[in-house]
């Protein structure tokens, strides 16, 4: 244990930027409660550079002119059980769709809600490594379906919905306003299928 953990660990908490802000999956267990809707946008990865948010080709993605694919990402808000963060989690299909296979199960089983919450936490845990050009893959256990805190709740009910956060993200690359009339009812939490991605 290292000399300054409880003060960073204080400080992540009262200031939640950073390393702080964003979910990332490391090798081994990863324990998350889902505590929103998913919302898919396209991402571009750029060698030595990273990702970079596609806005269509349409809107004048760089990325899209220059003949580069788009993959699909699918953006939602985590607790990060190893912390209690809230947390920005972007899933590749790969592992979304392994968590919606986990929901069709008979004991796993539930009806989305609209808010998207979760009744139980996911152990979502990475099989293989995260270092370059290795294959990843993942196993899902649901937990027991357990109540929220009431602080969680609280929490959770001053989240941004993913389609604002994703609109925010484009508005910053095209220079456009974001739109004032998001209908975030309009979520669709059906099964995810190949044929149905954008990209």
């Amino acid at each position: 244990m290292g000399v300054f953990d409880k003060t960073i660990d204080n400080g992540n908490k009262q200031f939640p930027g950073g390393s702080a802000k964003f979910f990332s999956f490391e090798e081994g267990d990863n324990k998350i409660r889902i505590v929103s809707p998913t919302e898919v946008f396209g991402q571009h990865y750029i060698q030595r550079v990273g990702y970079k948010v596609c806005v269509g080709k349409d809107k004048g993605c760089v990325y899209c002119g220059e003949g580069l694919k788009a993959s699909p990402t699918y953006f939602c808000w985590v607790i990060d059980r190893n912390d209690g963060l809230i947390k920005e989690a972007k899933f590749t299909y790969t592992v979304l769709k392994s968590i919606d296979d986990v929901t069709d199960v008979a004991d796993h089983k539930f009806e989305p809600s609209a808010n998207g919450i979760f009744p139980y936490d996911l152990n979502v845990r990475m099989m293989e490594g995260k270092t370059k050009n290795e294959k990843r893959s993942y196993n899902i256990l649901p937990a027991q379906p357990t109540e929220l805190t009431e602080e969680e709740k609280a929490s959770v009910a001053e989240l941004e919905h993913p389609m604002k956060v994703i609109a925010k993200l484009k508005a910053e690359i095209t220079g456009e306003p974001v739109p004032e009339d998001i209908n975030v009812e309009q979520g669709d939490e059906s099964e995810i299928k190949d044929e149905d991605l954008p990209f």
